[in-house]
């Protein structure tokens, strides 16, 4: 096993413990959905490289059965439904790219904006 299989392994675990991660679902354009785990950052930075502020970052595994593949995202077309507010009912957003040079993903896990 490689570093790489190594990082892929371990974004996995780490988005299923259940201390640190939420469930949230996401949606392909065509209507299909998987139940994932991720990290949710509710509080973004309130400027974010002079784009629109994004509602909320999620981080989940690159994994195309535990998370998100980075192959397979239609970034504006698919969306993740997240509750904002904790307690409250979750709504889908819309999942967007970080500004172009910045990173959004690597061998493990993916980094997603939410507007």
């Amino acid at each position: 096993m490689g570093l790489q299989d190594l990082i892929a392994t371990d974004a996995v675990a780490l988005t299923s413990i259940g201390d640190f991660d939420e469930a949230v679902i996401y949606t392909k354009p065509d209507g299909s959905t998987r139940a994932i785990r991720g990290w949710v950052n509710r509080t973004p930075p309130e400027q974010y490289q002079g784009q629109a502020m994004p509602l909320a970052e999620v981080l989940v595994a690159n994994s195309s059965t535990k998370g998100i593949s980075s192959a397979e995202i239609d970034f504006g077309g698919d969306t993740i439904a997240v509750a904002l507010d904790l307690g409250k009912p979750a709504q889908a957003y819309s999942v967007h790219k970080p500004r172009d040079g910045q990173n959004w993903q690597d061998a493990g896990m993916l980094r997603l904006l939410l507007r």
